[in-house]
């Protein structure tokens, strides 16, 4: 075999790879011979067609088969032998396949990038310092009940919180318009799920009472032909309910796992489990900064082969979560990647970049952090001990364990050559993150 390679690009490769006549008739030999044995031709016992015959027959596509394993065969050796690192299957040309003659073929490939340094003494980090309170507490045990509400009729006016039934008939001009009307549409009030000012105008109207409002549509609403419109809609309700929220009972805290009634004791477990979102909450604020401190630092150009793959699998992923299941349908691959590709692109930098760190500075998981965090999640379960058993006896969960800690350890090893500075936050400030959108789609291992 002989091998070239020419580089066409920062990462493109183009290999010339010619492997001997010699080499080749003696594959696509043993192949018109193992078809002999197998093929089945009228005037013939099995198993004992000439090797003329089957030639005759079938030598082009028996030949083709040959070709297809050779170029597979010595592409993998040619990467070896000159040490490249493919980032993605290759791009196959055939430049000389006949009888008797040296087969010829070129293969186009992309390369990771060389990562010699990562630059991270420069990246500026916010530390979040922050602790569950006693509000906390409480707000979240609202929310536990509100998970929990009742609707009661009630015949008063409506209020913001109060779930409604209406009916109602938009016009613009005076004329109906596409989409504009519905029956049976139920709302609470306060959510905000209408256009602004919507809900607030059928606010103190009562069961059987019709109300036109005036409302304009958004300047960025999504349909084009209501952008910036006004509009008045006919509303008819039908029902008013008003919420009823459980009270703080055993029964109330046997919904949630807890038993008994002492409400010290539920809060006490509702703060054990805030705790342990925060705990997860500060460590991914930090590694969403040090991901947009090392993008930041170094610029990297990345094989489009891996951002495209990167762009498909966020696009299959959107689209399980609109439609609510595992299985896409076949149409789901022709749907387009484009909106996709500008966040594949930072999380293919990112990855890179983390495992740039990990290689330059020898880092591995370690099995003390190991044990730590799967007792950490473990936690969280009536019988921990039964997870962090179930946790080492998969070794699928062991791996993506290992991996979370060992991102970890690549964020605290940037941490402790970065420009940290603490900075005093609320739960709900580290829950929701650092302010930046380009932050939140560069996470790359969301572990929660």
């Amino acid at each position: 075999m002989q091998v070239s390679v020419e580089t066409t690009g920062e990462l493109e490769r183009r290999l010339t790879i010619s492997v001997p006549a010699i080499e080749v008739d003696a594959v696509v030999e043993k192949k018109l011979k193992e078809t002999a044995k197998k093929v089945r031709i009228n005037g013939f016992r099995p198993g004992k067609v000439p090797v003329m015959e089957v030639q005759r027959r079938y030598g082009q596509s028996v030949r083709a088969e040959a070709v297809s394993e050779i170029i597979h065969a010595h592409y993998d050796a040619a990467v070896a032998e000159q040490a490249l690192t493919p980032a993605g299957l290759p791009k196959v040309e055939i430049q000389q396949d006949e009888a008797n003659a040296p087969l010829e073929f070129i293969a186009t490939v992309e390369v990771f990038p060389t990562i010699a340094a990562v630059q991270t003494a420069a990246i500026s980090i916010e530390r979040p310092v922050a602790e569950v309170t006693d509000v906390d507490v409480a707000q979240a045990i609202e929310k536990l009940r509100e998970q929990k509400v009742r609707w009661v009729a009630k015949d008063a006016a409506a209020e913001l919180k109060d779930k409604v039934v209406f009916d109602f008939e938009g016009r613009m001009n005076g004329e109906l318009f596409e989409g504009g009307s519905q029956k049976n549409h139920s709302l609470i009030l306060g959510s905000n799920s209408m256009i602004p000012g919507f809900e607030e105008q059928i606010a103190g109207m009562k069961v059987g009472e019709e109300r036109t409002i005036q409302v304009t549509f958004p300047a960025d609403y999504s349909a084009e032909h209501l952008k910036g419109q006004a509009a008045e809609f006919l509303i008819h309700l039908q029902t008013v309910e008003a919420p009823q929220l459980p009270e703080l009972d055993e029964a109330f805290f046997r919904s949630y796992g807890v038993s008994g009634d002492d409400l010290s004791v539920f809060k006490a477990e509702v703060r054990k489990n805030l705790e342990h979102e925060l705990k997860e909450g500060k460590r991914l604020y930090l590694k969403l900064q040090v991901i947009e401190g090392l993008l930041q630092e170094n610029p990297l150009t990345v094989p489009r082969a891996l951002v495209e793959t990167e762009s498909r699998r966020l696009r299959d992923q959107k689209l399980r979560q609109m439609l609510g299941q595992n299985e896409l349908p076949d149409w789901a691959q022709n749907f387009p990647t484009d909106v996709f590709v500008e966040e594949a692109e930072r999380m293919v930098k990112a990855s890179l970049l983390l495992d740039g760190v990990r290689t330059l500075h020898s880092i591995e998981p370690d099995a003390n952090r190991v044990k730590e965090r799967i007792e950490h999640l473990a936690a969280r379960y009536q019988s921990p001990e039964d997870v962090v058993k179930w946790y080492y006896s998969d070794a699928q969960e062991m791996r993506n364990i290992e991996q979370r800690v060992l991102e970890d350890q690549i964020v605290d090893h940037v941490l402790s050559v970065a420009q940290v500075a603490d900075k005093a936050l609320s739960y709900d400030e580290v829950l929701k993150g650092p302010q930046s959108k380009a932050l939140q789609s560069a996470d790359t291992n969301p572990d929660n």
